[in-house]
């Protein structure tokens, strides 16, 4: 997915409460991200091509 222009993060597993930490935690990561690239586009004046983040959700 790198070659498409995004950053994948993986959350993987099967138990409920271990996938809603790992979710939580990962989407945490993803807005921090994304907030880094629009807070440098407005900072800078310059908008450049990000590489998003995405989440890609696995079971075992």
């Amino acid at each position: 997915m790198r070659g498409y222009g995004w950053t994948p993060h993986c959350v993987e597993g099967d138990d409920p409460m271990t996938m809603h930490q790992q979710m939580a935690a990962t989407m945490d990561a993803c807005y921090a991200e994304i907030r880094a690239f629009q807070d440098e586009a407005r900072s800078s004046g310059k908008a450049t091509r990000c590489h998003w983040p995405m989440i890609v959700l696995r079971t075992p």
